[in-house]
């Protein structure tokens, strides 16, 4: 089954009824023609007016518009109804699309309030229908397929030195309100872990998301294994359409350190910290099942303060990704990533690796003061079905890092993949990727996670 656009919903059933209509209409004339033919004409009668408008007297006037058509924008919503809305309460769903009753509503506006109903992630499939019921009134109907909401959540990656593993059940839509609530347990190599992530996506019901987090994960470096525990809160608000996201979050935790994945270990003394950071968003990704289209900026500078030889230190990250959608079902997706520290000590600076950034290689392979990486993926929808989506992928990575443990300042990778995903549990699914480093000492390796790289 292919998505249904949001700013092109599907309509069956209207455009039977309008053949119909259609059909109905030229029957009748043919009807009359045939009458009119075999009747006798009494020569001084005026023609009769006919069903277009045309008057006794031969003057034309526009037909009256037709409640069989569907309404042009703008007008007037007198109606709005709802089909497959049963886990998700019904406010939830018209807070996302921004039209009220007894309120006008343009075709921008109808197209946006589809588009954020298809970002919220919770249906696999949206159509939307006007019926005129006066001139410039109509009612809407909104038909909905509801994914599950409690769902398992499932991540993790392989490469060549580490095994990351991420299991547990995330509740996407607690008490029928959008809201998620999930509890994650983590294995990375010897190290166990978890986090337990809410989500509050329309805070004071309107456009405010509250994200907190508490957490306890692993991540390889050089020298040592950080394990870092953290509390967070982050509050943003969206503007101009979902174009725009400005917000504040704070984070204080602690860092402690096991042995490396060699066995080493020379590390920073354990020490908490606290970091205040303003996260800001330019730009919106609109998704429509698999597919997504779109450009965005995310920009995060914060300070930082940590106990030991770190003291205060800078930071900031931006994150550029662009979606474009092509004939032939392709998804071209590009990423840019770029990260810089003032941080001394080596538990702060940015790190990139197979994980997260440039595939073949170990993660936290490269580290630094700074670093800028990207991606390109070719994505190609081969299959899609309500419940199972499978898209070949072809990709290149690469980054530059201003300082790296092996003295190369370069990472570069191009590979293949598939992606398994699964449409009735929103953005679950599994990515295998086989990705050949171009630089250093590594050769191909297999890449396994969750969903998309990015």
């Amino acid at each position: 089954m292919k998505p249904w656009p949001a700013s092109r919903p599907r309509h069956d059933g209207a455009r039977a009824n309008r053949v119909l209509s259609i059909l109905a209409i030229l029957s009748v004339e043919a009807l009359r023609a045939a009458t009119a033919a075999a009747t006798p004409s009494d020569g001084d009668a005026p023609p009769k007016a006919r069903a277009t408008g045309a008057r006794a007297n031969g003057e034309a006037h526009p037909a009256p518009p037709s409640l069989d058509a569907e309404p042009a924008l703008p007008a007037t919503l007198r109606r709005l109804t709802f089909s497959g809305l049963e886990k998700t309460q019904r406010h939830a769903a018209t807070r996302e699309l921004g039209w009220r009753e007894g309120g006008p509503v343009d075709a921008h506006a109808w197209d946006l309030g589809l588009a954020r109903l298809w970002n919220t992630g919770r249906f696999a499939q949206i159509a939307a229908k006007r019926m005129a019921v006066a001139p410039g009134t109509f009612d809407a109907h909104v038909t909905v397929d509801e994914i599950f909401s409690l769902h398992p959540t499932i991540a993790g990656a392989v490469t060549p030195d580490a095994s990351w593993l991420r299991l547990g059940v995330s509740e996407t839509n607690l008490f029928g309100t959008m809201r998620t609530l999930a509890l994650i347990g983590e294995r990375f190599n010897d190290n166990f872990g978890g986090a337990l992530v809410f989500r509050e996506p329309r805070l004071l019901e309107e456009r405010l998301e509250l994200d907190l987090v508490a957490s306890r994960l692993a991540r390889p470096r050089p020298t040592f294994t950080l394990l870092r525990a953290l509390v967070s809160a982050e509050l943003g608000k969206l503007l101009d359409e979902d174009h725009l996201r400005a917000g504040v979050r704070l984070e204080g935790g602690f860092d402690d350190y096991a042995p490396a994945l060699d066995g080493t270990l020379s590390a920073p003394r354990a020490a908490a910290y606290g970091t205040v950071a303003a996260p800001f968003r330019m730009g919106r990704v609109d998704r429509v099942r698999t597919m997504f289209t779109g450009a965005t900026i995310d920009a995060v500078p914060s300070a930082t303060y940590a106990g030991g030889p770190s003291g205060l230190f800078g930071g900031a990250t931006v994150d550029a990704r662009i979606f474009f959608r092509a004939p032939g079902d392709l998804n071209l997706a590009a990423r840019t990533v770029a990260a810089a520290s003032s941080a001394t000590t080596n538990n702060f600076v940015p790190y990139i690796g197979g994980l997260e950034t440039v595939r073949g290689y170990p993660d936290g392979y490269g580290h630094g003061g700074a670093y800028v990486a990207g991606n390109v993926e070719l994505r190609w929808l081969a299959f899609d079905s309500n419940l199972l989506a499978i898209m070949p992928v072809a990709f290149v990575d690469g980054a530059l890092v201003a300082w790296e443990r092996n003295g190369r300042a370069a990472l570069a990778s191009v590979g293949g993949g598939v992606r398994f995903v699964f449409n009735q549990f929103g953005a679950a699914g599994i990515r295998a990727d086989l990705a050949n480093a171009l630089v250093g000492p590594y050769g191909p390796a297999l890449s396994l996670g969750a969903y998309q790289f990015f």
